[in-house]
């Protein structure tokens, strides 16, 4: 097991991680780390538009049926996966988009 694997084995497992959330998809459980980020911009008639991209941070082996619009519950909340992509470094984590359900 590589330095990598050992880090992020201790870092889920930490239920005191600051961000750490409870992720359920299907049967699945894990934990994941919870982001959200909000934008704001001008639109080009003037009217100003808020965007907040909701994500959570699993790692990949921990979830074996994402998919995109699959239900899915973070932290109590139920979403639905919008789209995922797998975070480079060596795809050990995968990030999944999300939108309320």
């Amino acid at each position: 097991m590589s330095y990598w694997a050992d880090d992020l084995t201790a870092i889920f497992a930490d239920p005191s991680a600051p961000g750490m959330v409870d992720v359920v998809l299907g049967v699945e459980r894990t934990r994941g780390f919870w982001d959200a980020e909000t934008d704001t911009f001008e639109h080009a008639a003037g009217v100003g538009v808020l965007s907040v991209r909701q994500s959570v941070v699993v790692r990949t082996a921990s979830l074996t049926t994402v998919e995109t619009n699959a239900a899915i519950t973070v932290d109590g909340i139920a979403y639905k996966i919008r789209h995922w992509a797998l975070v480079p470094i060596d795809s050990a984590l995968t990030r999944l988009f999300l939108v309320p359900a």
